[in-house]
């Protein structure tokens, strides 16, 4: 008669809390898919319905997790692989620069030289050198050109002309010939 009782308990009442228990740990290690096969319509077969409804939702969840965690992988994967381009592009870039700017300091190097060469070929040459403007002005002249002109200095050479034209050239009309030639 004792044994009837034990059995009902062991029945109704253990193995389905031990069922719900083991469930309860397997889903804690992370089985998301694990379900309590308790059909009852008392309350130990309402806590199996709603243990099992809340692991469907908890799965649910976790895939919609994974899925998301997978789309935020892919912008990640794509942003980086963006990123990298460009540095790749800016990398190109400041090579360019950096040829472009040591190509320019060559050329500043050579023009300074030319220059150089230009002006100790213009200063110490002992054929008269000047600039004009079609205006009839002097812009610049050599040594030289002041004196065969009989100046002191260029700068003296350079206030007292005022009309190249008319103070220099022995006819005036051979300047305004010249002047169309070019």
């Amino acid at each position: 008669t004792c044994a009837l009782p034990i059995f009902l308990s062991l029945k109704y009442f253990i193995r389905p809390l031990d069922m719900l228990t083991q469930a309860a740990v397997s889903v804690k290690e992370g089985d998301l898919s694990r379900q309590v096969p308790i059909e009852r319509n008392d309350e130990i077969g309402i806590l199996a319905r709603t243990f099992n409804t809340m692991v469907s939702e908890l799965e649910k969840l976790h895939i919609k997790d994974k899925a998301h965690a997978f789309q935020l992988q892919q912008k990640v994967r794509e942003r980086t692989l963006e990123l990298e381009e460009k540095t790749r592009q800016q990398d190109k870039t400041l090579v360019r620069l950096q040829q472009e700017i040591t190509e320019r300091k060559q050329v500043e190097a050579r023009l300074s030289k030319s220059e150089e060469k230009y002006r100790d070929i213009f200063n110490n040459s002992v054929q008269g050198i000047f600039q004009s403007s079609h205006d009839n002005r002097v812009l610049n002249a050599n040594p030289s050109m002041a004196r065969i002109l009989r100046y002191d200095s260029i700068e003296q050479f350079l206030s007292t002309i005022t009309h190249l034209a008319k103070q220099v050239y022995v006819n005036p009309d051979d300047r305004k010939r010249f002047v169309e030639q070019l």
